[in-house]
């Protein structure tokens, strides 16, 4: 039996029971939520992105974008491929979303680093 603390609170709402659950270990648990739904969020975005500048690139006053630009869509492009026909995108959002949870995201200085220029496709 856990000791009653301020950072306890009564399992399953019974206030008079007994048994006693660290918050500690709730607060794990819904922070790890939290940073899946993130992920998942950031990961949606990400493709979006990266297809409405894919679109507006198609229209001829649009100037081109600096190279970093270009080299991160392009890595993009490798977990997704355009969308330009409706399909299942749970694969790549799940593949982005790996992508982004192992930190492979690659940073500015990163893609600023990577020789030679990528196109856009």
């Amino acid at each position: 039996m856990a000791r009653s603390t301020s950072r306890s609170r009564p399992a399953q709402g019974d206030v008079h029971n007994q048994d006693k659950v660290i918050m500690g270990t709730i607060a794990a648990r819904d922070c790890l939520r939290v940073l899946t739904l993130t992920e998942q969020v950031a990961a949606a975005h990400t493709l979006a992105t990266v297809q409405a500048v894919t679109l507006r690139l198609r229209e001829p006053a649009i100037s081109p974008l600096p190279v970093v630009f270009e080299k991160f869509m392009h890595i993009v492009g490798t977990h997704s491929a355009f969308v330009d026909e409706d399909r299942p995108l749970d694969m790549d959002l799940h593949a982005t979303a790996r992508w982004i949870r192992t930190g492979a995201v690659p940073l500015h200085a990163d893609l600023a680093s990577v020789k030679g220029q990528v196109g856009t496709g």
